[in-house]
């Protein structure tokens, strides 16, 4: 990832932990109140950090909690004495390796290659000795998948004599997660055009991975309408813009399209900044 990317997911996965402490509205499977948040984008690199606080490293697993109470499915396995228990689970294989050193307590560990179904709770479980006392640690890391949906493709159709003096835009986008919304702008004023004009479906690729298409019924008119593409879960917004400008007539425009990006860095920045002083009284 590049510098930028990596401080984006960084500061997602604190938006996160703080939304969840102050709401407590984030869906998990871990525990409550005994997690981190992390970030990964699908297709990329996860960093899933656990260390010990000391003592002699005996086993360390990584696995991945279940939901309504299922089995715990294993990641990945160390023992300091035995070889034979190094494995990764079968849906781990080639996938998942140890990144910092171990002899020194850290069992950071690193998921390639994430997916949708790599969302979840992982634990990590460390079996040390103390002064021959044996002492375990648990680290849990609850990791959420988000993919960019990609730059919104908004077309006009003018609906002639089955409406007349009436057209519609149709705005689609592929390729996210997870599912997100959409809203219609006339960026003349920056207002949002009403729900009753607008109807948005969506539906999933064989990747599970979201597409999304929404078509706005208007007036005939000038101006310039975007259509924003909104994240349900990191508030990134990616934007493509229409340019109506008549010409002769009703039925002859020109249209333009461009795109611009609002990243979630923005948002949350905003957001960490606004709720600053409700931590520090």
């Amino acid at each position: 990832h590049s510098p930028v990317r990596r401080m984006e997911l960084f500061l997602l996965g604190l938006w996160l932990s703080v939304f969840a402490a102050v709401t407590g509205s984030i869906d998990s499977s871990c525990p409550r109140g005994s997690y981190i948040n992390d970030v990964a984008h699908h297709g990329g690199d996860a960093v899933l950090r656990c260390s010990s606080d000391g003592g002699l490293i005996e086993r360390v697993y990584w696995q991945r909690e279940q939901v309504e109470g299922g089995d715990p499915e294993m990641v990945k396995a160390y023992c300091a004495m035995r070889s034979d228990c190094n494995l990764s689970g079968p849906n781990y294989t080639g996938r998942t390796d140890f990144i910092d050193n171990s002899t020194q307590g850290n069992f950071n560990l690193r998921l390639h290659q994430v997916n949708l179904k790599d969302e979840g709770c992982y634990h990590c479980v460390i079996q040390v000795k103390r002064k021959d006392v044996p002492s375990i640690k648990h680290c849990y890391i609850q990791l959420y998948v988000v993919a960019q949906y990609s730059k919104p493709l908004i077309k006009l159709n003018q609906l002639g004599d089955v409406a007349p003096g009436q057209m519609e835009l149709n705005c689609s986008s592929s390729g996210g997660y997870p599912e997100a919304g959409v809203r219609w702008v006339n960026k003349s004023d920056n207002s949002t055009f009403p729900e009753e004009l607008v109807q948005t479906e969506s539906s999933t690729n064989k990747l599970g991975l979201y597409i999304v298409t929404s078509v706005l019924r208007l007036h005939v008119a000038d101006g310039t309408i975007a259509c924003h593409i909104v994240n349900n879960r990191t508030k990134n917004v990616t934007e493509s813009e229409i340019v109506l400008s008549e010409r002769s007539g009703l039925k002859d425009y020109s249209i333009h399209s461009g795109a611009a990006n609002q990243t979630m860095l923005s948002y949350i920045l905003c957001f960490l900044f606004a709720s600053l002083p409700l931590f520090l009284d």
